[in-house]
């Protein structure tokens, strides 16, 4: 099963005219991340929903009359020229008519699609042409769905052998990780990502879903992150939180995400330890156990990410204040949960993230520590 840095280099490593299906769970972001990644290399993104389409008329346009003149050769063997009247399909309105144009065709809800729909497009799929219409020659073309199978709960049917043949099929599901990653730089919320961070079994819907049920999932925790960021009340009441929250994400999940809002208000958040170390701050850490440290390693490492822009524009003696405090901190927790947070440093310096290389840089202590971890 494919994650989001190995579907990456999937893309990077296909040739353009070969197509390729995504099969996913819901809430995921399969439609989200081909999307986002291609318009940032300024593709224009192309989304059909198969399942929403009621006839083959509403893909491949609706036939029109049209007069053409035909030359012929007449039973006495005379060339005649005589007006016929033929059928021609009309292009559909989401067609794209510029040759040179950058274009990603996403077939979306590709197994909810009716037979003759998935009849339609073997041609385009294979042979990048529809109802005699050739594609724009830098068109790629994908498709996703949901997975079939006695497994699973959702409305889809196996398309047959021929069909699938015509795609490379991967089964897709970012890691935890990399939603966290994804929810870090796309600002989420700080309590929804701090939940996920203790509780990652709470990201996606469980498999033995029950049919009728409302559960989590990527989709609905961004929602859910929406919705705190525009009224961060709702929290205040934990009993109307519990309620709010259930029509998202399902009362099981709700109820344990309002457990963690309610002991949050008595943890120490990353923000806090940054921003306003002080001696009575250090008593508490002290008496923290290891497991809790490192899930505020975590929450450090994304709080120092959400912050990478503000830290580049802060004076030089403010930054050097959050990097003594974390310093303070790693002086306070044992020494293998220091070395834990380095080994997080390490992984965000492979990542590309802009932020280790700035704290090392404002604080020379921690660059040595850091040096001497890596070394061993």
């Amino acid at each position: 099963m494919a994650n989001l840095k190995q579907l990456i280099k999937i893309i990077e490593c296909t040739p353009e005219d070969q197509p390729i299906m995504l099969n996913g769970i819901h809430g995921i972001g399969k439609s989200d991340i081909v999307t986002k990644y291609f318009e940032e290399k300024g593709y224009t993104v192309i989304t059909l929903f198969l399942g929403q389409m009621s006839d083959t008329g509403d893909l491949t346009g609706l036939p029109n009359r049209k007069s053409i003149s035909v030359k012929m050769v007449s039973p006495t063997g005379q060339e005649i020229t005589d007006e016929v009247t033929i059928t021609e399909f009309c292009p559909p309105a989401w067609w794209p008519f510029d040759e040179d144009a950058k274009v990603i065709l996403f077939l979306d809800e590709y197994k909810r699609g009716k037979p003759e729909m998935h009849n339609c497009m073997m041609d385009m799929v294979r042979n990048r042409k529809l109802m005699g219409r050739k594609l724009p020659k830098h068109t790629r073309i994908f498709a996703a769905d949901n997975p079939t199978g006695d497994d699973y709960l959702y409305d889809t049917r196996d398309i047959d052998p021929a069909n699938l043949d015509r795609f490379k099929v991967y089964d897709f599901r970012p890691d935890e990780d990399e939603w966290i990653d994804y929810a870090t730089k796309m600002k989420f919320n700080d309590f929804v990502i701090g939940f996920h961070i203790k509780n990652k079994n709470f990201l996606d819907p469980p498999s033995d879903m029950i049919l009728g049920q409302k559960y989590p999932s990527r989709r609905s925790w961004e929602r859910v992150s929406d919705s705190l960021n525009q009224y961060p009340e709702i929290i205040s009441d934990t009993v109307f939180a519990r309620e709010y929250f259930s029509g998202d994400i399902g009362l099981g999940a709700a109820s344990r995400f309002v457990e963690y809002l309610k002991d949050s208000k008595k943890n120490i958040s990353a923000g806090v330890i940054i921003t306003d170390w002080n001696e009575e701050l250090k008593k508490k850490i002290a008496e923290i156990p290891v497991p809790e440290l490192i899930h505020i390693n975590q929450a450090i490492s994304v709080w120092f990410e959400q912050h990478e822009d503000i830290l580049e524009d802060l004076e030089v003696k403010q930054a050097n204040v959050y990097v003594l405090n974390l310093e303070r901190y790693l002086k306070t927790i044992p020494t293998e949960t220091m070395y834990e947070f380095f080994e997080i440093i390490s992984q965000n310096f492979e990542k590309g993230k802009k932020w280790p290389e700035m704290v090392l840089k404002f604080n020379q202590r921690l660059a040595e520590l850091y040096s001497e971890r890596i070394s061993k």
